[in-house]
C-alpha cells in the first residue's frame, strides 16, 4: 500500500557556527517528508538508470520501495509469494513467511536488475528496480551470485537434500555435497557445473575472461563433502570455460582463493599435517602464477587483502594480540603483486578484527590509518628526531613515518606530564600516506575549534587522530565518496592519542585530501556528501535530536533546521551512490520503532553553476585545485605527477548539477626519491630518504646476491612506487651490500607466506566460501553497507548466504 504521509515546505532557521537569523518569506526552503515502516530499517539500496528508486529492508524482513528518490513509499512484501509473483518452477504452496527478506542484493553493473534473498529459500528476482517480481525456486540454494556484466547470467550453489539438518530421514544413496550450478536465463533453469564445491567465482572482465568459472573442489567425489576446518590436500585450485564439460586444474591442493580486478590470489596447502599454506598470485589472469614473498619470516594467524585494485596489493598480516586488540603489519607490493615491503606496523583493528585504514576514495595514492604505538618508545628533546637509530617501520620495510615528539609530556613511566590516553592499554594514533604507502605522516591539527576559539595544545603532543573504523564507541567511520574530490568526514579528537569518550569526541572535516583539518562540529556525527562535495548534511549520531545541520560551503558556513516531529536516535543519512543528488533520506528509531525522512534540499540554491570549462576567473563558479602532501614536496608532485581538478568555489551560490563531470587534469613532474619505495631487504631510517640494507641475505636469494666469487654484491634498494608515472630526474644506483659470512650457503633466501595455526582470508571481490552445510567457511562480505571499509568490503561484493538457522 502506498503510506499517507505529510509534506513539511519548512523554512528553517539559517544557523552558522556561532549566530542564527530570524527566517523571512525569502528564505530557501527543504521539502521534508516522513514516513514509519514496521520496524527499524536494516539496509538501503539505491537502484534505477538514474539512481531514482530505493529499496529498504526492515529488522521485521519486510520490504519498502519508493520510486521517487523517497517521497512515496510501498510495502512490496505483501504481495510477495501470492498471485502476483510470477512463479517459473510449478510449485503451487509457498512456505510460510515466504515474504520475509534477509537481504537485498543489486546486481553489480545492471541498475535495474536485484535479487530479493528469502529465509526459506525462497528468492525473488527483479530485472526493471523492483517493479514486479519473480519467484526463483531452487533447493537448498545457497549462493546466487551474479555475472559481472550479463544480467541474465549468475552462478548458484546449493547443498544436496541430505544436508538438511531438518531432515529426519537421509537417502544412503545421496551424499551431502555443495554443487555450483549456472543460469543463463536469470534463474528459469539451471545446469550443472560441478559437484564437491568450496569456493566459486566468475573470470576477470580485464583479461577477457569473465564468462570463465574459476573454483575450488574436493577430488574425492563420493560420500559427505567435509567441513572445511583447515587445509586439504584433497582441494584443487580449477577453471572451466566451457560450464564444466571440461576442467582445468590450476593449482593441485589450491584450497582457497580471492579474484580482483588486477589479481588473482590462491593460497596452496603446502604442508596439510602443519596446517601451512603459501600464497600464489597471477597478474595475468591465471596464465602463469608466483609465491608471494615478504620481508621476513614471520608466525601469521591470518592476513588480509585491504587493497588490490590500483596496480599493487595492499596485505595485512595478522601477528597477534596486543591487551586484548589484534595488531599487525601491513606490507605493499610492486606491480606484479609478489614482493612485498612493510609499509607500517603494528597497525589496529577494532573488535571485529576490520583493519584501521582506509583509501581516500576520491584521490589518487592516499590512505588513512591508525597504529598502536609503544608507549616506551623515548623521544629527544629535538622535533622529530628518534632517540636511537632504529628504522621507524622495525626489521625492514619501505616506509618511515615523518614523526613529531608527542612522546613527551605523556604520563608513562620515565616520562612526565598530566596527558593520559583515553584506554591504559590502548596507544593509537593516526597517520596519513600520499604515497600508497610508502611515507606516512601524522595529521596536523586545526588553529581553531568549531567556535572559532583557538586551540590550547602544546605542539608536541597536538595531531589529529581519527577513529578510521567503526566500533562499540563510533559507529561512522572515516567517509569519502569518488565524486567529491578532495572532501573527507570523520570523527576524532586533537592530542597525543585517540580518544574514545564521548565529551572528546568531535567531528572534523578536510577539503583538500586530508593535508589540513578543521574541526566542523562538537560531538560526534552522521553524515553524506551530495551535489559532488557542494552539500554535506549531517546529524547529531549519539542523542536523540531533530535536527538537521548541513553546509553548503564545503564547512565554512553551517545551517540548521527542524524535523518538526519528535526527536529520534539517527542511524543514518544517505543520498544516491554517485553522491551526486541534492535528495537525501535520514532514517533511524523513535521508541523502537523505524523512521525515515526525506529531504529535498534542492531549491536553496537558486541556479546550476556555470563556467567549468574556464576555472579561476571572476565571473565563473569553478576553480582550480591541485592536491599537495605538504611534507617533504613543494612543487604539488603526488605520484609522480600534478594533477589539477576543476571544482565549485566553496561560496559560489549554485549546485553542480547531476550531470556535472568533473575536469581533470594531469602533467607528469621528474622523478625524484619520493617516487621510490625501499626494495625488498631495504629501509628507509626515520627523517631519511636513503634506503638503506636490512638484513638483506634474509630476504634474498643466492642468486640475486651473487656472492659465489666476492665480498660484496650490489642489489636494487629502490622500487617505482606503483602507479607512479614520474618521467626522467632521478634514477636510484644500485646499493653495494657485503655478502653473508655463510655464502654461499645462505639461509632461504625467501620467505613464502606460510600460515600457522589457521588462515583467513577476507574476501573483497567476486567470491564466497561454503564449508559445510549452513556455513560460509568463516567468510563473509560487508555488501552494501554505506561505510564499508576496505578490509571488509568488496569492489563488487555480490552473493549471499543462505544459513539454516533462518529456516526454523
Amino acid at each position: 500500500m502506498l503510506f499517507d504521509v505529510s509534506l513539511f515546505v519548512f523554512i528553517f532557521h539559517l544557523c552558522g557556527v556561532s549566530r542564527c537569523k530570524a527566517s523571512s518569506a525569502s528564505d530557501p526552503k527543504v521539502a521534508i517528508q516522513d514516513m514509519s515502516p514496521d520496524s527499524p530499517i536494516a539496509d538501503i539500496v539505491y537502484l534505477g538508470e538514474k539512481q531514482e528508486v530505493i529499496l529498504f529492508r526492515t529488522e521485521n524482513g519486510h520490504v519498502y520501495r519508493s520510486p521517487d528518490s523517497g517521497l512515496s513509499w510501498q510495502k512490496i512484501t505483501d504481495g510477495l509469494g501470492q498471485k502476483s509473483i510470477t512463479r517459473t518452477t510449478g510449485v503451487n504452496e509457498m512456505p510460510a513467511d515466504s515474504d520475509r527478506i534477509k537481504l537485498i542484493e543489486p546486481h553489480p553493473s545492471d541498475n535495474k536488475v536485484v535479487l530479493l534473498v528469502g529465509v526459506k529459500h525462497v528468492h525473488y528476482l527483479s530485472e526493471d528496480s523492483g517493479k514486479s517480481w519473480r519467484f526463483i525456486k531452487h533447493h537448498g540454494l545457497h549462493t546466487y551470485l551474479f555475472h559481472p556484466t550479463d544480467p541474465k547470467s549468475a552462478l548458484v550453489s546449493s547443498w544436496s537434500k541430505s544436508c538438511d539438518l531438518h531432515t529426519h530421514e537421509r537417502d544412503p544413496n545421496n551424499a551431502c555435497q555443495h554443487a555450483l550450478y549456472r543460469t543463463s536465463d536469470g534463474g528459469k533453469t539451471f545446469s550443472i557445473v560441478a559437484s564437491y564445491v568450496v569456493q566459486f567465482s566468475w573470470g576477470s572482465t580485464k583479461f577477457g575472461s569473465a564468462n570463465r568459472i574459476y573454483f575450488t573442489h574436493h577430488k574425492k567425489k563420493s560420500g559427505d563433502q567435509p567441513h572445511l576446518h583447515g587445509w586439504f590436500s584433497d582441494i584443487d585450485f580449477a577453471c572451466t570455460d566451457d560450464n564444466g564439460q571440461s576442467v582445468n586444474t590450476l593449482i593441485p591442493g589450491g584450497n582457497k582463493f580471492v579474484m580482483t580486478k588486477d589479481y588473482l590470489f590462491v593460497a596452496e596447502a603446502e604442508e596439510v599435517s602443519g596446517n601451512t599454506v603459501r600464497l600464489e598470485v597471477s597478474a595475468n589472469g591465471a596464465k602463469s602464477f608466483a609465491t608471494a614473498r615478504i620481508p621476513v619470516a614471520l608466525e601469521q594467524h591470518s592476513y588480509t587483502i585491504l587493497d588490490a585494485a590500483h596496480g599493487f596489493v595492499m596485505l595485512h598480516v595478522h601477528h597477534g594480540w596486543k591487551n586484548g586488540r589484534e595488531v599487525g603489519n601491513i606490507y605493499a607490493s610492486d606491480a606484479t603483486g609478489t614482493l612485498f615491503s612493510l609499509s607500517l606496523p603494528n597497525v589496529a583493528s577494532n573488535e571485529d578484527g576490520e583493519v584501521a585504514i582506509e583509501r581516500i576514495v576520491s584521490m589518487d595514492g592516499v590512505y588513512i590509518a591508525n597504529y598502536v604505538d609503544d608507549p616506551l618508545v623515548a623521544f629527544s628533546e629535538e622535533e622529530g628526531e628518534l632517540v636511537g637509530d632504529e628504522p621507524v617501520v622495525g626489521h625492514s620495510g619501505a616506509a618511515a613515518i615523518w614523526r613529531t615528539p608527542f612522546q613527551e609530556g605523556i604520563e608513562f613511566q620515565g616520562h612526565h606530564g598530566s596527558v593520559k590516553p583515553s584506554r591504559d592499554e590502548d596507544y593509537i594514533r593516526t597517520v596519513i600516506s600520499f604515497d600508497n604507502g610508502g611515507m606516512w605522516t601524522y595529521l596536523d591539527p586545526p588553529q581553531d575549534d568549531h567556535e572559532g576559539r583557538p586551540i590550547e595544545c602544546p605542539k608536541a603532543k597536538c595531531s589529529v587522530h581519527l577513529h578510521v573504523v567503526s566500533s562499540e564507541v563510533v559507529s561512522m567511520p572515516i567517509y569519502a565518496t569518488e565524486a567529491a574530490v578532495g572532501i573527507i568526514l570523520a570523527m576524532g579528537n586533537i592530542g597525543p592519542y585517540l580518544r574514545y569518550e564521548q565529551d572528546e569526541i568531535n567531528t572534523y572535516l578536510s577539503r583538500d585530501g586530508g593535508l589540513t583539518w578543521q574541526e566542523v562540529h562538537a560531538g560526534s556525527y552522521s553524515y553524506e556528501i551530495g551535489d559532488h562535495g557542494a552539500l554535506i548534511v549531517m546529524a547529531d549520531a549519539t542523542r536523540k535530536t531533530n535536527s538537521v545541520v548541513f553546509s553548503w560551503t564545503e564547512g565554512s558556513d553551517w545551517y540548521d533546521f527542524d524535523l518538526g516531529a519528535e526527536p529520534f536516535h539517527v542511524t543514518n543519512i544517505l543520498t544516491s551512490d554517485s553522491a551526486a543528488s541534492t535528495k537525501f533520506v535520514v532514517y533511524g528509531t523513535r521508541d523502537y520503532q523505524g523512521v525515515l525522512y526525506h529531504l529535498d534540499f534542492s531549491t536553496i540554491l537558486p541556479r546550476i553553476c556555470s563556467g567549468y570549462w574556464a576555472p579561476d576567473g571572476p565571473s565563473t563558479d569553478y576553480e582550480t585545485w591541485i592536491p599537495s602532501a605538504g611534507i617533504v614536496s613543494s612543487d604539488s608532485c603526488l605520484l609522480g605527477r600534478i594533477t589539477s581538478y576543476v571544482r565549485r568555489k566553496p561560496h559560489a551560490k549554485c549546485f553542480n548539477g547531476e550531470t556535472f563531470e568533473r575536469p581533470v587534469f594531469k602533467n607528469n613532474c621528474p622523478c625524484t626519491f619520493e617516487d621510490y619505495h625501499c626494495a625488498l631487504g631495504f629501509a628507509r631510517t626515520l627523517g631519511e630518504t636513503e634506503c638503506k640494507p636490512v638484513d638483506v641475505d634474509a630476504v634474498l636469494t643466492p642468486e640475486e646476491m651473487e656472492c659465489t666469487s666476492s665480498s660484496a654484491y650490489f642489489a636494487d634498494a629502490y622500487r617505482r612506487v606503483p602507479g607512479d608515472t614520474c618521467e626522467g630526474g632521478f634514477v636510484p644506483a644500485q646499493a653495494q651490500v657485503p655478502c653473508p659470512s655463510s655464502s654461499p650457503l645462505s639461509k632461504a633466501a625467501w620467505v613464502a607466506v606460510g600460515l600457522v595455526v589457521f588462515f583467513i582470508i577476507v574476501l573483497i571481490g567476486l567470491n564466497h566460501a561454503s564449508s559445510g552445510p549452513g556455513s560460509n567457511g568463516g567468510f563473509e562480505t560487508l555488501r552494501y553497507v554505506k561505510y564499508a571499509t576496505l578490509a571488509r568490503a568488496g569492489e563488487e561484493a555480490v552473493g549471499y548466504m543462505s544459513d539454516n538457522e533462518d529456516d526454523e
